[in-house]
């Protein structure tokens, strides 16, 4: 189903902010970033809480009215990313190895993936701010 109908069901690499804009799109008035902070809102126990703006693939979510919508602020979208220790997807962490351990060139690739998406983060996080 489409976020239109009420629900929408997330498929692979469906971040929050994806997820938020394609909700938002569709409501005048309404930006993705309060769209996403609605949807995840609703549907908390969706998300992983080590990376909070990936809901779990093959879920659905509800997603909320106009109205639930107009009463979060944008602000709240940067406080749901910092809140967790990272911003990688579980279905893409490197599989432990027998030890239980990483090896070195997993966690080079793990830190690399996180510094990037952080980066990413921190940029729009610096940009919405200047626009204010």
């Amino acid at each position: 189903m489409r976020a239109s109908d009420g629900v929408l069901k997330v498929k692979s690499g469906m971040g929050l902010e994806y997820i938020g804009s394609k909700s938002a799109s569709r409501i005048a008035g309404i930006s993705k970033y309060q769209a996403a902070v609605a949807i995840y809102r609703r549907n908390s126990k969706m998300f992983s809480n080590k990376a909070p703006v990936y809901p779990f693939q093959g879920m659905t979510l509800v997603i909320p009215t106009k109205e639930q919508m107009a009463l979060e602020k944008d602000s709240t979208y940067f406080d749901i990313l910092m809140r967790g220790e990272g911003v990688i997807s579980v279905d893409r962490l490197p599989k432990l190895n027998p030890s239980g351990e990483l090896s070195e060139k997993e966690r080079q690739e793990l830190e690399s993936q996180y510094n990037q998406k952080l980066q990413k983060v921190l940029d729009e996080r610096r940009a919405y701010l200047q626009a204010k």
